[in-house]
């Protein structure tokens, strides 16, 4: 034991891992020779090909031998204590395990141990290098996730192989996005109160005075039933995913991110969210306001978790209840859009008043028009407080709903509302809450986490 301590102290890690490269450089050259050593000069494409298909042969080597001059001890140990014992154990044998990198794919021989007492076992190396069971290792499930969060599985996976030179099929992209997204709730996709906090600050420091938005939105998703080889799956249906987003709007218009989450589901799922994410905002002291459309469900939700916000009806959703109005009770266009605009202009002036004692008065031309008016004014009495337009732009506070209608493209109808593409309910939500990590900047976290759990089972 003491000569072999001894030999590791005095061999030069890097002289080790010089020589055992040269001889990966030397076997990937003499794979090189019959290209050049051919007739016909190969063009700059053919020779760009070639690195690429061969390039994981020299750099998984190199990667290999890294291994093997910085982890020699863990690769030759013959004994070890069990950890739940404390007895000691001799090396059962040696396993085989390939590992499929970024950098190329290679064979290492880790030793065994196992106590018969506890049935405690161990590959020391596994742990010390934090190797994935799996055989493709974490750099590959990281760029795998991500791509499967941008493209359909199968598309995402030749993307990659291609690319790459790593076989990697649409199973593995699947299961590795379902993994990932195990640890991808709202507690670590959106940003720490931290993070929050200093995204504020910046803002406040960059000059003009900040509006935090909290914007509220439903998008509609394509969900089928499960299904089973013994009966049908069923019929799909579209369900509705609630989505918020968090941004910072400054004195010119410049938004700032502040955090996405997106779950389909019924509003006492979303509830338990967004009363997770209000507990995230900082106290601060900026204006806060919450812009959405006229469903009752934003509204109760808003007043319970956000209730010194400013509340403002979505201007765009309020338009178009007006000029529906419009349309049908002014069959001459000019006059119908004479009337609209009169009735906005009144409404961002806070003349609520007087517009529904207008509408009151109004006589309508059919039933029809009789009860689209009688909704108007519905719309209107219940979103009194939140029409004020006028003082918005004044106050420095958007009043459309944009900013939640673009994360909503972004985040759910690129990847989701796909043609042809339905959902199971639970991979939908795991697909968005990865793309809402991805747009938040916290994937990072919600990876680690992954990795951080997977190294623990290696140690039980």
């Amino acid at each position: 034991m003491g000569a072999t301590t001894l030999a590791y102290a005095v061999c030069d890690p890097f002289d080790e891992f010089a020589a055992n490269a040269h001889e990966v450089l030397q076997e990937w050259l003499e794979g090189m020779r019959p290209t050049l050593e051919a007739e016909r000069l190969p063009s700059l494409r053919e020779l760009s090909n070639l690195f690429t298909t061969t390039r994981g042969q020299l750099l998984g080597g190199c990667l290999k031998a890294a291994i093997e001059c910085l982890f020699r001890p863990q690769l030759e140990e013959t004994t070890i204590c069990c950890e739940l014992c404390g007895r000691r154990l001799s090396r059962r044998r040696l396993d085989s395990k390939t590992c499929s990198t970024l950098q190329g794919e290679f064979v290492l021989e880790r030793p065994y141990f196992y106590c018969q007492k506890c049935c405690w076992s161990s590959h020391p190396l596994d742990i010390a290098l934090g190797l994935s069971r799996r055989r493709h290792q974490y750099d590959v499930q990281e760029q795998v996730t991500l791509l499967a969060a941008d493209l359909p599985y199968e598309a995402g996976a030749d993307h990659f192989s291609r690319l790459t030179g790593i076989e990697v099929g649409n199973h593995f992209a699947f299961d590795t996005l379902t993994a990932v997204a195990a640890y991808a709730g709202p507690e670590r996709v959106v940003p720490p109160r931290e993070e929050i906090a200093s995204r504020v600050e910046t803002a406040i420091k960059a000059g003009g005075n900040p509006v935090l938005v909290v914007a509220i939105d439903g998008a509609h998703t394509p969900i089928r039933p499960p299904g089973g080889r013994k009966h049908k799956r069923g019929k799909g249906e579209w369900k509705e995913t609630k989505g918020v987003r968090l941004y910072l709007v400054s004195d010119d218009d410049r938004i700032i991110q502040v955090a996405s989450w997106h779950r389909n589901g019924d509003t006492k799922d979303f509830a338990w969210d967004l009363k997770r994410i209000a507990a995230r905002i900082p106290d601060v002291e900026i204006p806060v306001a919450v812009v959405a459309d006229g469903a009752p469900w934003i509204w109760a939700l808003a007043k319970k978790q956000f209730p010194d916000a400013r509340q403002v009806l979505d201007y765009y959703h309020c338009s178009q209840h007006v000029h529906a109005v419009a349309n049908e009770q002014y069959p001459d266009p000019s006059v119908a859009t004479a009337w609209a605009q009169a009735t906005l202009a009144r409404l961002s002036l806070g003349r609520v008043g007087v517009v529904i004692a207008g509408l009151r008065r109004m006589k309508p031309r059919n039933t029809s028009v009789c009860e689209d008016v009688r909704k108007l004014i519905g719309y209107l009495v219940a979103n009194r407080d939140r029409v004020a337009y006028g003082s918005c732009k004044a106050d420095g506070i958007p009043k459309g709903s944009g900013g939640i209608e673009s994360a909503n493209k972004y985040i759910h109808h690129t990847r989701l509302k796909r043609s042809g593409a339905w959902w199971l309910k639970p991979n939908a939500n795991k697909m968005l809450a990865i793309r809402c990590a991805i747009y938040n900047h916290t994937f990072k976290t919600v990876f680690d986490r992954h990795v951080a759990f997977e190294t623990r089972l290696l140690n039980i």
